[in-house]
Order: structure tokens, then C-alpha cells, then sequence
């Protein structure tokens, strides 16, 4: 049996635990976001590159 303050010790370990696992999730969810922007971005640049170089074939 653990005492009174063994018990709240434990509590907040697994709490900043916790804590830090959702910390970690926003980070790696926040990363996802950067990727999928920047290729998005990348994708549109290169959509509108194509459309020049065919404008530019029409003439």
C-alpha cells in the first residue's frame, strides 16, 4: 500500500505523462499540417507553370 504521498507522487507522473503524450500529438499533428501546406503549395506552382508554358505555346 502506497502512502498519501506516495499516491499523489504517482498521480503526477502519470499526469505530466499524460500531458506530455498529448503535447506530443499536437506537435506531430501540427508538423502533419506543415507537410500537407507545402505540398499543397508545391502542387499549385507547378499547376500554374504548366498553365504558362501552355499559354506560351498557343502563341
Amino acid at each position: 500500500m502506497l502512502s498519501k504521498q506516495d499516491q499523489s507522487r504517482e498521480l503526477q507522473k502519470r499526469q505530466e505523462k499524460e500531458r506530455q503524450e498529448a503535447q506530443n500529438r499536437q506537435m506531430d499533428h501540427l508538423a502533419q499540417l506543415v507537410v500537407d501546406t507545402r505540398n499543397a503549395t508545391i502542387q499549385e506552382e507547378r499547376r500554374r507553370a504548366q498553365e504558362r508554358a501552355q499559354r506560351q505555346n498557343r502563341r
